[in-house]
Order: C-alpha cells, then sequence, then structure tokens
C-alpha cells in the first residue's frame, strides 16, 4: 500500500493537443519498494508473478496520469498491456519485443484526444504479461511511434537532453544538441542512462527523430537524435555494470551467450565481462559465477573519434568518477564550469516523481505528431509497415 501523500501526484499540464500518446514510466517510490520485496526478499519467485508484481507501479503510473488528465478536462483513455497490441518473447522479466499491431492504438487514437501507455510492457502470444526490461519505457515508447506513423517520439527525463558526460558525475559536461543514431547507440552500449539500444535502432530504420528532454520548468533544453548530429567528444562512466573476470576470451563468450539467452545484456572486453544486472543481478551471479570472479572494477567508456568505437577501460569503482572527469578534463581543457542539470538532479525528488506533458504545437488530425515518455526514474531487421500490418521488430 502506498503512503496517503504518494496517492496524488503533482501533476503538470500545459498546452495539450488532439492525438497524443502519452506513456508513462513508474512511481519510483512505489516500485523501488516493489523491487525490493521481489528482488531482496523474494528473488526466486517465478518470472510471471515478480513481472506481475513490479509492473503494478506502471500501470499505477498511466492510471494516475490518465485520472489526471481526465480532471483538467482533456479527454484520455488509458490501455493496459493486453491492449496494447505489443507482442514480446522470452523471460517475462525481461522479454523481447517480437512485434507492434498499430490497430489497437489507432482505434484509441480515433475517439479520445490522449492515449495513456504503461511503458516497457507487452503479451506473449497467450495474452501473459511481459516486461521488456531495463529503460524499456523508452523502447515501448518508439515501437507506439513507429507504428502510428509519429513525426517524432519526446521522452522526459531527469536530464535535459544528452550530455558529453554524466553531469551528475562529471560537473563541467557539455549539453549536446544533436546526436546521430549511431553515436547514440554506442553511448547507450557504454552504458549510459538515456535510452535503450533497440529503441534508437529501431528508430533509425524509421526515421524517427527522438526528443530527450528534462521535465517542466526544464522541458526547453533537449537533445535530437536523428540520423544526422553534431559531433562531440563524450565520456561514460558505467555505474551500474558489474565487472567480471574470466580466465580466457572463450568463457567470456560462453557467458556472454547464455545471459543473452536470457535477455540480459552484456559487454565483452578482452578477458572481462561487464553486465549491468539490476533486477537480474542473480540470474547474473549463476551464469557468470561458473567461470567467472566478480571484481571491484567499473567500466569507463571513450568516444573521441568520430566514427569510432569506443575505448573501454577498466578502473577501480572507488576511482571512476576522479577517472572520468580527468578524461572529460583532457577532451574539453579548461572547461570547469557546472551546469545547472546536476544541481537539479542533486536536489531532493518528491517521494512520486511529477506527471508533466509540454507540446509546442497543436496538432493535425489523422496520425499524432508526438508521442511522449515521462520517465520518472539503454538487431533484428524490421521491414515497414502500411496500413492495418503488424511491424516485426
Amino acid at each position: 500500500m502506498l503512503p496517503d501523500d504518494q496517492v496524488h501526484p503533482d501533476t503538470h499540464v500545459t498546452t495539450m493537443v488532439n492525438n497524443v500518446i502519452g506513456m508513462v514510466n513508474y512511481v519510483i517510490a512505489a516500485r523501488s519498494s516493489l523491487l525490493n520485496f521481489v528482488i531482496a526478499d523474494n528473488s526466486d519467485a517465478p518470472p510471471p508473478a515478480a513481472a506481475a508484481a513490479i509492473s503494478s507501479a506502471d500501470q499505477l503510473s498511466a492510471a494516475l496520469l490518465a485520472v489526471a488528465l481526465s480532471g483538467a478536462g482533456i479527454d484520455a483513455s488509458l490501455l493496459s498491456f493486453s491492449r496494447l497490441g505489443m507482442t514480446a518473447e522470452g523471460n517475462a522479466l525481461r522479454a523481447r519485443l517480437t512485434g507492434v499491431d498499430e490497430i489497437p492504438l489507432r482505434a484509441a487514437l480515433s475517439t479520445r484526444q490522449v492515449v495513456v501507455l504503461p511503458g516497457g510492457q507487452g503479451a506473449s502470444r497467450d495474452g501473459s504479461l511481459m516486461m521488456l526490461g531495463r529503460n524499456s519505457s523508452d523502447l515501448s515508447a518508439v515501437a507506439a511511434a513507429t507504428a502510428v506513423d509519429a513525426a517524432q517520439c519526446e521522452i522526459f527525463s531527469g536530464l535535459p537532453g544528452i550530455y558529453t558526460a554524466d553531469p551528475r558525475l562529471v560537473p563541467s559536461a557539455r549539453p549536446v544538441p544533436r546526436v546521430c543514431y549511431d553515436t547514440a547507440a554506442e553511448i547507450a552500449r557504454s552504458g549510459a542512462k538515456i535510452l535503450h539500444e533497440q529503441a534508437i535502432r529501431l528508430a533509425a530504420r524509421h526515421g524517427l527523430r527522438i526528443v530527450c528532454r528534462g521535465r517542466p520548468p526544464a522541458a526547453d533544453s533537449m537533445t535530437v537524435v536523428a540520423e544526422s548530429g553534431q559531433w562531440q567528444p563524450m565520456v561514460i562512466a558505467n555505474t551500474r555494470g558489474s565487472v567480471w573476470a574470466f580466465t580466457d576470451r572463450a568463457g567470456v563468450r560462453a557467458a556472454r551467450d547464455r545471459l543473452a539467452a536470457d535477455g540480459i545484456d552484456s559487454i565483452g572486453h578482452e578477458r572481462h565481462l561487464i553486465a549491468e544486472s539490476g533486477a537480474a543481478e542473480r540470474a547474473v551471479q549463476r551464469t557468470c559465477g561458473v567461470q567467472g570472479a566478480l571484481t571491484g572494477l567499473r567500466l569507463l567508456s571513450v568516444l573521441a573519434v568520430e566514427g569510432q568505437p569506443a575505448a573501454r577501460h577498466l578502473v577501480p569503482a572507488d576511482e571512476l568518477i576522479r577517472a572520468a572527469r580527468d578524461e572529460h578534463q583532457q577532451l574539453y581543457p579548461g572547461h570547469e564550469i557546472g551546469n545547472k542539470a546536476a544541481e537539479g538532479e542533486r536536489a531532493r525528488r518528491s517521494p512520486l516523481s511529477r506527471v508533466m506533458f509540454e507540446s509546442s504545437a497543436p496538432a493535425a488530425t489523422g496520425s499524432p505528431t508526438r508521442v511522449i515518455l515521462v520517465d520518472h526514474g539503454g538487431d533484428p531487421g524490421d521491414p515497414a509497415c502500411g496500413p492495418g500490418a503488424t511491424a516485426r521488430l
């Protein structure tokens, strides 16, 4: 049960337009409690039951947003996971999105100004709930946008766009106004807390612009992810990835294959494997602990040359932030000015993340001009799909 002060979110609704799909991520406090309960206390719970428990926070957020919009006089409807038209397969906690049927989304948009969806969810072929893993609200937002031919997908989160480093760790980090798909995918793969890598690849295949914004009042600051970008060197400090050491590269490859089969992303670096465990911590330990040993290292990636893969370094965990700042200082000598993004993120958050929407222009009738994800908190082929088709991801 949520405390009384978390039942009603602080709601900010500015200019709202017709034909908008709004996708909402979870209530921070609620999901944190659920994750702790499932992972720490019941780590061996069956994935379908664990997925049902954890997803309830996303469903609650979506329902609260729909209620808030209706209270503001906006005709909004709510779609549950079984009505999204998004299909997935694999582990119920970290399934792979396999397709999006545009028909349910278009039908809902034909009768409502705004359609609210819970992020990061889909359904198996038999109709069971499937969660899509870490950062998957980004993925499902982009998938919905491509399914209905939206002009762009806007993602509101705790930072106003993409920076040359995480400004919470490197105060001198610079905002990057525009990033190409390939660069965005590389920094996501390296462990940056920006976008889901598959979401970027899917957007690239459809030529969909992704606009990463801060939450109001910082929503005017943004980064556009599109076909072309403005190159700037970047430093990515992976604070969440555990680093495992193996005796040889064959052991790394075998562990990566087993993790991938379980829906867990990882990075191989020489005789080391980096896996962002989170909710999959026990699964990572079971897989990597067979032949590998957990280290106290962290991954630091540096994108210094346009068009080249990131240079990767392993550093002691307690030296990661200093190393990131040193690398950034080498790329941008003399640039030591702090930024408001870091200051704002360090400020104490409300127990319940705020629900916010903003749009700058009226929408034309027909297809939605925007799909908007409010984030409260990372490739198969894909043929073009025409009317009534199902997008295969």
